[in-house]
């Protein structure tokens, strides 16, 4: 009785889940043109497009590949079997062994990989360059995604999707951990959303349109498993089933709407990416201690800056970076009143080094009398009193970019600025110079 129970629910969820797919497409070209500032179409202009492609006929290029329509079919069944394993309103499905994220991350690879083929079958440079750039944009949603949901599941303890969503909802400690990781989800979203192969016509493009319908709802099913398993249906228990199945409706028809909306936005590819970020950040934060994170990413940024100084980048910036590492690293050694004259000391530089910037070059490589010099000594001590091999790499790290800086630097760099920039920039140098001095100052009384 209870695997009838569960076989008929995954029945109900694939229908359901087919149901919104179709939904979303209906809607989807009326949103972009609403978005585009244009009269939107009929709402079953999708619909109709569809059955007027399926019964045209077959047009193949004389330059196409053997496998030229071979794609659509890969990049459906591949879509289609994602759509067959995913949870929609329901866990515990007959499927939900099959539901893993190294199964649907390789279907849904598979389907695009099919479509970008499609695309490249074009003899034509341009449509190349078109697909090298729909490649990009594909490789940072996977690369996103595939990072976001090896996080969870390495935090949840499984690959599984029920499992994942189930766990991380019940944990009132990953809270912040699944909405950065729901974030980052969402919004990537949008590096999914590919045209049709232009040289495809008839029931072959008809194909990849049923396949982008497909792949946009077993993208959202996975966003809803991940982010909002609640309330979700038990395969089971027919009782639980029409709320399960009218609360999921209402969340992928508002999300779905939203995530259309926001598909054509390049802002919300960026921000997908920075929430992705910080879900890893908060994830280590949370397996790692802070002190820890912050030497590690102190000795990046130094290293960062290093390679900057190496490869002959703006030595501003480079010697900045080195500096930001080397405040990072005092956070992390317990020497914050150095840090702090640190970062102080770079934001005056900074700020003054459009006007003089050969001295605020000078306040950045950490030589007296700026701020900068005093903070380095104190996170030298800290460092060498840890350990003195990392005492060393800091102070040789700190050592070598200055000489390499100095020594970039051509002659007769000094000019004379206009007076009404030359003071304030004076006034704020000679701020980090204070700074500077102010250890020494306050320790000559004792």
């Amino acid at each position: 009785m209870m695997l009838l129970s569960r076989l008929i629910a995954t029945l109900i969820d694939i229908a359901a889940l087919l149901g919104m797919a179709a939904a979303l497409a209906l809607l989807a070209p009326v949103l972009r043109a609403v978005h585009d500032g244009v009269a939107p179409p009929r709402w079953r202009q999708a619909w109709d497009d569809l059955v007027k492609l399926s019964r045209k006929r077959r047009l193949r290029p004389g330059f196409a590949s053997p496998l030229y329509p071979a794609w659509p079919v890969i990049a459906v069944t591949a879509s289609g079997a994602a759509l067959l394993v995913v949870p929609g309103f329901a866990f515990g499905l007959i499927t939900a062994p099959l539901a893993t994220v190294p199964l649907l991350a390789g279907l849904l690879a598979l389907a695009l990989g099919a479509r970008l083929a499609a695309w490249l079958e074009s003899g034509e440079g341009g449509r190349g360059a078109r697909a090298a750039g729909a490649a990009l944009r594909l490789a940072i949603g996977l690369v996103v995604w595939l990072v976001v949901l090896g996080a969870l599941a390495v935090r949840a303890g499984s690959d599984r999707l029920d499992a994942i969503g189930g766990l991380l909802a019940a944990t009132p400690a990953n809270t912040a951990l699944v909405l950065l990781a729901g974030i980052a989800l969402a919004l990537t979203l949008g590096c999914y959303e590919l045209d049709d192969p232009a040289d495809y016509a008839g029931p072959e493009r008809a194909l990849f349109r049923i396949e982008a319908m497909l792949r946009r709802i077993v993208l959202l099913a996975i966003v809803l498993d991940m982010i909002a398993p609640v309330p979700m249906a038990d395969a089971g228990l027919a009782a639980t089933w029409p709320v399960g199945l009218l609360t999921w409706i209402i969340k992928a028809g508002v999300l779905g709407l939203i995530l259309i909306w926001l598909a054509p936005r390049r802002f919300a590819i960026r921000l997908g990416v920075a929430a992705a970020i910080g879900c890893l950040v908060v994830m280590l934060v949370q397996a790692v201690a802070v002190p820890t994170l912050l030497i590690a990413g102190g000795g990046v940024l130094v290293l960062a800056g290093l390679i900057g100084l190496i490869r002959r980048g703006a030595v501003l910036e480079a010697a900045g970076c080195v500096q930001l590492g080397v405040a990072s690293l005092g956070f992390g050694l317990g020497a914050t009143d150095g840090a702090l004259l640190i970062l102080v000391t770079i934001a005056l530089a900074r700020l003054a080094g459009g006007t003089f910037a050969s001295a605020g070059l000078i306040a950045l490589l950490a030589l007296p009398p700026f701020g900068a010099f005093a903070g380095d000594v104190a996170v030298l001590r800290a460092a060498f009193r840890l350990d003195i091999g990392l005492g060393g790499v800091v102070l040789a790290a700190v050592v070598l970019t200055a000489a390499i800086a100095l020594a970039r630097q051509p002659p007769a760099r000094f000019t004379m600025p206009p007076a009404r920039r030359a003071v304030p920039a004076a006034l704020l140098l000679l701020a980090a110079a204070a700074l500077g001095l102010l250890p020494w100052l306050i320790a000559l009384p004792a």
